[in-house]
């Protein structure tokens, strides 16, 4: 799919801009720990950050694994998405260099929390216009839509994380890391989506229903 190739792309990046400069000249064991030690920033921030591109993925795969039909508009908000999860990399450079530099941390929160909004506006839309699959199964139905609440609840609040980090950066930017880890924690929490037998039941009922999921 596009949008796995686009996000792989983007955590590939990341992992470029963490590089190794030590003077030939000068190599001593001593100096290999110091440059290891100046390192740490850039290894937090990308880890910090695989974490998160990693949760949107998974976020994102599963909302378009339960999309039977996809029009022009949607593949725009998918587009829209893609664009703020490319800049991710940018601004994980900024924190990995500057950690503790405000505005790299209020340039952080800002992309992700426009790349929340943007993964919120593309669910709401395929919500509004009935791009998602129905199933014959109302009990089924009940049970995803419940699913999408949960979803949407974690959706919300990572939002609000993000949009607080960015004042927070200009009074206290230590504290704003806790906002972008804590978004990291909450989407631990099983909403019950990968349950097996909530998958077969998916899977039997798409192919009852001779739905394609794209």
């Amino acid at each position: 799919m596009f949008s796995d190739g686009i996000i792989a792309i983007a955590i590939t990046i990341m992992v470029l801009e963490i590089r190794l400069e030590i003077p030939h000249r000068t190599i001593t064991s001593e100096s290999e720990w110091i440059v290891l030690a100046k390192l740490l920033p850039h290894l937090l921030s990308y880890l910090l950050s695989f974490v998160i591109l990693g949760i949107m993925w998974i976020n994102h795969h599963h909302t378009y694994h339960t999309i039977r039909h996809v029009d022009s508009k949607l593949l725009w908000h998918n587009l829209h998405l893609l664009f703020w999860l490319t800049l991710v990399p940018f601004s994980t450079s900024l924190i990995g260099k500057h950690p503790l530099l405000p505005l790299s941390t209020a340039v952080y929160g800002f992309i992700l929390f426009m790349a929340s909004l943007a993964f919120y506006l593309s669910r709401r839309y395929a919500l509004r216009h009935n791009l998602l699959h129905i199933t014959k199964n109302k009990e089924l139905n009940d049970t995803l839509r419940m699913l999408g609440k949960r979803v949407k609840v974690k959706t919300y609040l990572a939002m609000l994380m993000y949009l607080i980090s960015i004042p927070l950066s200009f009074a206290i930017v230590q504290l704003t890391y806790i906002c972008f880890i804590i978004p990291a924690v909450l989407s631990f929490i099983p909403e019950g989506i990968d349950s097996k037998s909530l998958s077969k039941t998916l899977f039997d009922s798409f192919e009852s229903d001779e739905d394609k999921i794209y």
